[in-house]
């Protein structure tokens, strides 16, 4: 879900979320159905010629909650400590 939300580590802090979409192929495509079943995660699209017809998830907000849980954001600009969203 972290991948979906476009965060990504940077060892000590991690880059805040700028997306939340997920394009899931044959090995991902049950784990996030049972996401989606969890409430974590939502089926926006069954398959288009776009994705090549793999199914589309987005991160709920609850599923943002659980995924961002106890992350350190780098700050946006300047200086200071790491902000959280």
């Amino acid at each position: 879900m972290r991948h979906a939300l476009g965060v990504q580590d940077y060892g000590d802090r991690w880059s805040k979320p700028y997306r939340n979409h997920f394009v899931a192929g044959d090995r991902d495509a049950d784990a996030w159905c049972a996401l989606a079943a969890a409430g974590m995660a939502k089926l926006v699209r069954n398959g288009s010629d776009l994705t090549d017809g793999c199914p589309t998830f987005v991160v709920t907000d609850a599923g943002r909650a659980h995924a961002l849980a106890g992350l350190t954001f780098k700050r946006r600009w300047g200086y200071g400590k790491p902000v959280n969203p």
